[in-house]
């Protein structure tokens, strides 16, 4: 409805559009999630910023549509403070131990988040890998402006004290809301350069999940909650929040009655005198009306006032005015371009690059950049930018040989300012200045030109790592540019030039891997069998290769969606063999094993006999073994049963567990042999359930019979606890063609079916052993649908709070904790149940249960005050609202048993 309003066609914009907000300039702004933008207006325009989100600007009637900001997650809601700076709390990925960003927003900035890392699991993942998530560090990406800092879990509702607001201890703050932990907190800001620091930050309340919320006219702030959480009831409420002592003061209701009345009626000088008010909401009341009039004096007469708050408003007027053409506002704004005010000259620079191409001389703005003053800087470089001056190009390069490489909004800023002011030839031509910083700002700038991709060929081999590495992204990431691309690929033909980092070089092999071709596929065959080269790029680069013919369409290294030409998957292997069968005898076994992986994928010969003799030799590593077994079943070598043969013998467990996979295909009656023989002689976990998951493809008599059996037998599952998930699998296989198997399994449900009114665990029992803590370990960390990382912490200092802390869960009773898993609800810890209790009078409580007992309920309020109510006062209570959904229905039962492992290894102290 919004974007129709505003007469824009939204192709597709993101998971969400929210927080509408009219800003200081009069134009509305606004976020979109972090799915993608993607917009084109009816004049043709298209904004594409794919996979990630950010913030969008227009004038109220849809016109000057542009993305202000991109490379933002989730910012809920922005908000600007007295002097316009735009400020958000942005969402997590819920990546472990990764944390939301307070971030400062300015113009044509990227946050650096894109939708695609959400979804990385264990693969490699730039936004923690790279640390973009962070505030500064060494080794981010150049491009990106990191967060100031990082913040609470969940954040929600966030919002500007306007003035009057609360009391006068919480004027110049900012408040945000969490959920759905229900945390609030309020904080202000400091400059810091061109920048901001987050200062005096508390926590001022808890309880009710409070998920957006605003100042109202009295002057409290109004909050709605998430009624109840997953799912939703629709029975939310409107929740105030307020200091009694300050509620009426002369102050609060004189603003009320401002903004009731409105400001249509005042004169000119009553609403000259109101751009100086206390109360945001007021001076932006009067300065709008001033525009909506068309009338200029007024904010001309704002300018000669000594409060600076009023002279601020007065730009902010003029620049609405010149954006529908008024030149005398133009003529007024240049005018504070040498004001004795230094914020008012930044706030001028502002509005002049707001303004329409043409309407003054852009080198007017150029003093800017030789200011001592970096707001202006940041400010004069964003202008210079949006107008195109080249007379820039010069004064921007000196201050980008000024720069520390940890002024990152100033670099955004000079960055973008060349990119407006010369083409991408001219920027490129900087990779031969001197200074490194420079060479990266360039780099940078390059991403705001159009085909910028295509110079980064000049960069990727700088002497600088942050500058060749910076490049690598230029050319490989986003977008994307085939010629940036090819220069980065050819790099691993000069491994000595490029740097070691893990950021260039799987970009560099990714290149070529994307790209294709025979020589591409050479180069990273040489880079491979580099004994100096890192080994996990070594390894990269052969799983390159061994997935070259059938490649993944989602990115190795961003994880972006790829489509791939299939004539450039064509290979001659002759060039590659030399290279690959040489590591078959590579000292490090994970290279040899993903060597024989790489010799069967693209077909490279290696005899039959040279697997067998790695698969007969005991001294071998294991992953080499396995590898060479699964070289000659792919292979359908005629030496795959002589080789199997020996596998299921061997001592080494990987190997027979391989082994009897695929004798289980080849020899059903030999298989048989193996199963029980495993069974008798083998106390691996993992082997036992290998074997009994290969009884459901075993067509066999004596197979049946033990599945018969054993379901029948009530003791079986205390004996075989440990697979008892992988045997009643088999059974519901084998149910389809025995009869007597389909008769007990059966009886077995009815009993777990009737066991469930004293048992709640009766159908999860095979859960309770067998589990593997290493890959419960990994689904509590990466499971895409499950996000245990998102509200629990196992760490001290580490994770989130928005659910219990789970550092010493192992030490609870192990039935306990399965039945938390499948039935959040049914227990839930102290503190983290929401539910209403109303009493027999209608009076109600609402907030989280702290404990309850047979004679009463104790409540604790989002004021943190614990409610005592007697249970015979009690007229009507909600159910406890768990925040967990149950993990049942996201998880296979196998992954509950790992996970359950893997909890109960969590002893640690709190």
């Amino acid at each position: 409805v919004m974007a129709h309003g505003f007469g824009l066609h939204i192709a597709y914009g993101g998971h969400d559009m929210h927080g509408l907000k009219v800003g200081f300039d009069g134009k509305i702004y606004w976020t979109i999630g972090d799915k993608g933008i993607s917009v084109v207006t009816k004049d043709g325009r298209e904004f594409l910023y794919p996979n990630q989100g950010g913030m969008m600007r227009c004038n109220p009637d849809g016109t000057d549509f542009e993305v202000f900001a991109h490379g933002l997650r989730n910012v809920q809601e922005p908000a600007f403070d007295n002097f316009g700076n735009w400020f958000g709390v942005d969402n997590d990925s819920d990546q472990s131990n990764e944390k939301e960003r307070f971030v400062y927003i300015v113009e044509g900035m990227d946050a650096g988040w894109r939708c695609n890392y959400q979804y990385r699991g264990s693969n490699y993942n730039p936004w923690t890998a790279e640390k973009i998530w962070q505030p500064y560090q060494e080794g981010q990406p150049a491009h990106v402006i990191p967060p100031i800092s990082n913040y609470i879990d969940g954040p929600a509702g966030f919002t500007f004290n306007p003035g009057t607001a609360l009391n006068d201890a919480y004027r110049d703050h900012f408040f945000l809301t969490g959920a759905p932990n229900g945390n609030q907190y309020a904080f202000r800001v400091e400059p810091r350069g061109a920048s901001f620091a987050m200062v005096g930050d508390h926590q001022f309340g808890k309880g009710i999940p409070l998920v957006g919320w605003n100042f109202g006219p009295d002057g409290a702030l109004y909050g709605v909650d998430w009624g109840g959480g997953y799912p939703l009831n629709q029975k939310g409420a409107v929740w105030k929040i307020d200091d009694p002592a300050y509620a009426d003061s002369s102050a609060r209701r004189e603003v009320a009655k401002l903004l009731k009345e409105g400001f249509a009626g005042r004169d000119a000088d009553e609403l000259t005198k109101l751009l100086g008010h206390v109360d945001q909401r007021v001076r932006l009341g009067a300065q709008f009306e001033l525009v909506r009039r068309n009338d200029i004096q007024p904010l001309h007469n704002g300018l000669k006032q000594s409060a600076q708050i009023t002279r601020v408003h007065a730009v902010w007027g003029l620049g609405q005015l010149g954006n529908i053409g008024r030149s005398d506002a133009a003529e007024a704004l240049l005018g504070l371009l040498k004001d004795k005010d230094v914020e008012l000259r930044a706030q001028a620079t502002r509005a002049l690059g707001d303004l329409k191409v043409g309407m003054f001389d852009g080198k007017t703005l150029i003093p800017g950049v030789a200011s001592n003053n970096p707001r202006l800087q940041l400010h004069t470089a964003i202008a210079l930018h949006k107008h195109g001056v080249s007379e820039a190009f010069e004064p921007l390069v000196k201050l980008a040989d000024s720069l520390k490489p940890d002024q990152t909004y100033l670099r955004h800023a000079v960055a973008y300012g060349l990119a407006g002011s010369a083409d991408s030839q001219r920027i490129a031509d900087l990779s031969k200045h001197n200074n490194p910083n420079v060479r990266l700002i360039a780099v940078v700038a390059l991403r705001n030109q159009p085909g910028g991709g295509a110079e980064a060929g000049r960069f990727v081999l700088d002497k600088e790592a942050a500058v060749a590495t910076e490049a690598a992204r230029l050319a490989h990431d986003d977008w994307s540019d085939p010629q940036g691309m090819a220069a980065l690929a050819a790099t691993l033909q000069r491994p000595e030039k490029i740097p070691g980092n893990e950021a260039f070089l799987r970009r560099a092999i990714n290149s070529g891997f994307r790209l294709g071709g025979q020589k591409n596929a050479a180069n990273i065959a040489r880079y491979a069998a580099r004994t100096g080269a890192p080994k996990a790029m070594r390894l990269e680069a052969l799983g390159a290769l061994a997935d070259w013919k059938e490649p993944q369409p989602l990115d190795r290294v961003t994880g972006r969606h790829r489509a791939f030409d299939k004539d450039s998957r064509a290979l001659t292997v002759d060039e590659l063999a030399p290279h690959i069968t040489a590591l078959l005898r590579d000292k490090e076994a994970d290279i040899q094993a993903k060597a024989v992986e790489v010799t069967v994928a693209l077909g490279i010969p290696v005899a039959g006999e040279a697997l067998l003799n790695i698969v007969s030799d005991a001294k071998a590593a294991r992953p080499v073994r396995v590898a060479a077994l699964n070289g000659l079943a792919d292979n359908k070598s005629e030496l795959l049963r002589k080789s199997v043969d020996l596998a299921v013998r061997d001592k080494t467990p990987d190997l027979r567990l391989r082994g009897l996979q695929l004798l289980a295909g080849m020899d059903a009656e030999a298989a048989v042999e193996r199963v029980f023989w495993t069974f008798e002689n083998v106390t691996n976990a993992p082997e036992r359930q290998n074997a009994a998951r290969l009884m459901g493809n075993l067509d066999r008599a004596e197979i049946d019979s033990f599945l018969a059996t054993a379901l029948q037998d009530t003791d079986s599952q205390r004996e075989w606890a440990s697979i008892w998930l992988e045997l009643l699998e088999s059974a519901e296989k084998r149910a389809a063609k025995s009869e007597a198997v389909k008769k007990q399994l059966t009886a077995l449900n009815t009993r777990r079916e009737k066991a469930l009114e004293k048992n709640p665990l009766a159908q999860f029992e095979e859960c309770l052993e067998g589990g593997d803590r290493s890959a419960g370990k990994a689904i509590f960390e990466t499971h895409i649908f499950a996000q245990c990382a998102r509200c629990h912490t196992v760490k001290k200092g580490q994770g989130s709070d928005i659910g219990p802390n789970l550092q010493t869960i192992g030490e609870k009773d192990k039935r306990e904790l399965l039945h938390s898993l499948i039935d959040p609800a049914a227990q839930i810890a102290e503190g983290y149940g929401n539910l209403t209790v109303v009493r027999k009078d209608n009076t109600f409580v609402s907030g989280t249960l702290r404990r309850e007992s047979a004679k009463e309920v104790v409540v604790r309020t989002p004021e943190g005050k614990d409610v005592k109510i007697p249970v015979a006062e009690i007229q009507q209570r909600t159910p406890i609202v768990s925040l967990m959904p149950p993990m049942s229905q996201i998880l296979k039962k196998h992954e509950i048993r790992d996970v359950l492992e893997y909890l109960t290894t969590l002893k640690g102290k709190k």
